[in-house]
C-alpha cells in the first residue's frame, strides 16, 4: 500500500505519525520515505522515489508512507512551501539532515535498514526482504 502525506501544518505530521503507529500496532512492518522531487535540495528525490515505487509494487502487503518533509500550505491553488522569513525552506518536525531518506521498519518497530541519498532497486529488496 502506498500512503502519500502532505505536511500541512502539523496535521501532516500527525497523519504520518498516525500511520506509523497503526502499523506499529498491528505489528505490521513499514517503509517510511521522506523524498520531494519538487523541492528536493539534492535533485536526487526524484529518480529515488521512482525507485521505491517500482520496488513498491513487488510488496503489496506493506504500507510504504511517503512523508513530505516541508511545512505546505495551498496558495493560489496549488500546495506550496512555506519559506522562512530568509527565503529558505521550512523543515517539518523530522528535522531530516538530507533527503530523501528512507527507513525500513519491521513489526517489531525495530529499525532494519535506512538510506540516506539515492539507492538502488536491489539494496532496497535486500532491505525489505528482512522483514
Amino acid at each position: 500500500m502506498w500512503v502519500s502525506v502532505r505536511m500541512l501544518g502539523h496535521i501532516g505530521t500527525w497523519m504520518a505519525e498516525a500511520g506509523m503507529v497503526l502499523a506499529l500496532a498491528a505489528n505490521e512492518p513499514f517503509a517510511l520515505v521522506f523524498a520531494t522531487p519538487a523541492f528536493c535540495q539534492a535533485n536526487t528525490c526524484g529518480p529515488t522515489l521512482e525507485t521505491i515505487k517500482e520496488v513498491a509494487v513487488e510488496y503489496p502487503d506493506l504500507t510504504f508512507i511517503n512523508v513530505e518533509p516541508f511545512v505546505m500550505e495551498v496558495r493560489d491553488g496549488s500546495l506550496q512551501p512555506v519559506l522562512s522569513t530568509e527565503g529558505q525552506l521550512q523543515q517539518a518536525a523530522w528535522q531530516l539532515v538530507s533527503e530523501p531518506f528512507l527507513a525500513v521498519v519491521a513489526g517489531s518497530g525495530i529499525l532494519q535498514a535506512k538510506f540516506e541519498g539515492v539507492l538502488g532497486a536491489d539494496e532496497l529488496r535486500n532491505a525489505l526482504q528482512t522483514l
